[in-house]
């Protein structure tokens, strides 16, 4: 990553060194201003301001050194770097998991009852705003869960409401027991964890079972603790919205329900109903590739994760992306495939599948998107390596089928073989696309 700090600098001056930068870069840029120059609309660039409300350069040294930024705006410098470093390596926090008793609210509701707990507004405020910002809230409360619910009935007018909450895990067990069961529910890893809670015994417990976990205990100034959590770019995602975030888990906690009850993998696709739309890499979809390149984990083939300057140069025909419908509703975009043609081989670069759409199907008909596609540019087969990374399993035992026995890490599919069957799974292709 390349980092950009112009704390001094017009917007004009701003654009053109980002421009400039842009143009010989091929990794990602962050620019840093004191006020953000949000025009700034470059592949692979991401311009934030550091919002400290005062002085960011140091008149101290300004006629020696230059625009030496306070030790203030150097912390904040650091702090959006890093922030964009977790995004850009897939690491970045995905989920909030709060307490209830004496971190929500006050008191305790199982001693106290509704009538002797009281919201707190600034942390409830701040949960709405970080949830809008597209991280994803949860619960992990030692409750009687029916208590819980109605609590939450009986304050319609509260920021937050229980619907709000991904995943609610309110009973008498332990409360690492809770958040071990918030992570299997919505399948996520603890690195992608922020815990709160006022209990420093709570998140001991927490953060010895989930170590890479980022666990918060909130005590002392509660309004000087909800805006550290607020202004904390590490929490901030810039993406979808959490609100639509929860609809994905709980469509696919649905298609979860429904694989559990099916016999088989064919009756499951069948009445799953897949349909996948095969799109090319077009301006319009760069984010959204450049966003599943950076932290798509499970099904990559390999370490690259290009950004939105490289995937802006492309220009091979064979690099599309996937919509995924199902019975339950619209996925959104859930797949990414970089390919090109070399003589009469379609090499392949790269292919991310978020993990929501993994065992449905979208695999195979993803291959065999691009099998049509290469075979209209020429070419009489697929192949590619796999890299053994260490959380790509599901991509390594699905192309295990096509390795070459030569070669453990090479993989090649002759365009007049039988890929693997989709039984049950449509593939549309989009109109620009035909």
């Amino acid at each position: 990553m390349a980092l950009l700090p112009l704390l001094g600098a017009d917007a004009a001056s701003v654009a053109e060194l980002a421009t400039a930068l842009a143009g010989r870069c091929s990794v990602p840029i962050l620019v840093v201003s004191g006020d953000g120059d949000r025009s700034l609309e470059l592949p692979g660039v991401e311009a934030v301001g550091l919002g400290l409300g005062g002085p960011v350069i140091d008149d101290r040294f300004g006629s020696t050194f230059g625009a030496i930024p306070t030790p203030e705006a150097a912390d904040r410098i650091a702090d959006l770097a890093a922030a964009r470093a977790t995004r850009i390596l897939g690491t970045a926090a995905k989920l909030l998991v709060t307490d209830l008793d004496g971190t929500l609210w006050s008191g305790t509701l199982a001693e106290d009852g509704k009538a002797g707990i009281a919201l707190d507004t600034s942390f409830a405020a701040t949960l709405k705003a970080l949830a809008a910002d597209g991280l994803l809230l949860a619960v992990a409360s030692r409750n009687d869960r029916r208590d819980v619910e109605r609590v939450f009935a009986d304050n319609p007018d509260w920021p937050l409401t229980l619907q709000g909450f991904a995943e609610v895990e309110a009973s008498w067990a332990e409360k690492d027991a809770l958040v071990a069961t918030v992570l299997g529910e919505l399948g996520l890893s603890a690195e992608h964890l922020v815990f709160v809670d006022d209990d420093p015994v709570n998140c001991a417990k927490v953060a010895t079972r989930f170590p890479d976990a980022d666990v918060r205990l909130i005590a002392g100034d509660r309004e000087a603790f909800a805006r550290t959590l607020h202004d904390d770019p590490l929490l901030r995602q810039g993406g979808t919205a959490s609100g639509d975030r929860v609809e994905q888990y709980r469509r696919r906690e649905a298609v979860e329900r429904l694989r559990s009850e099916t016999a088989d993998v064919s009756d499951f696709l069948r009445r799953l109903r897949s349909a996948l739309t095969v799109e090319p890499l077009k301006p319009s979809l760069l984010p959204r590739a450049a966003e599943l390149a950076s932290r798509v984990n499970q099904f990559a083939l390999n370490g690259w994760r290009p950004n939105g300057a490289e995937l802006a140069h492309r220009a091979s025909p064979l690099d599309f992306m996937v919509r995924l419908d199902d019975a339950f509703g619209a996925h959104g975009l859930v797949g990414l495939v970089l390919a090109s043609v070399e003589g009469r081989t379609a090499r392949m670069e790269a292919f991310f599948l978020s993990c929501r759409a993994l065992g449905r199907g979208a695999e195979a008909a993803m291959l065999q998107a691009l099998g049509r596609l290469a075979h209209e540019a020429g070419c009489t087969e697929i192949s590619g390596t796999i890299e053994h990374l260490p959380r790509n399993e599901p991509a390594r035992a699905y192309f295990s089928q096509y390795l070459d026995e030569a070669n453990g890490s090479s993989w090649t599919i002759r365009l007049d073989a039988k890929m693997a069957a989709i039984e049950g799974t449509t593939l549309r292709w989009a109109r620009t696309m035909i």
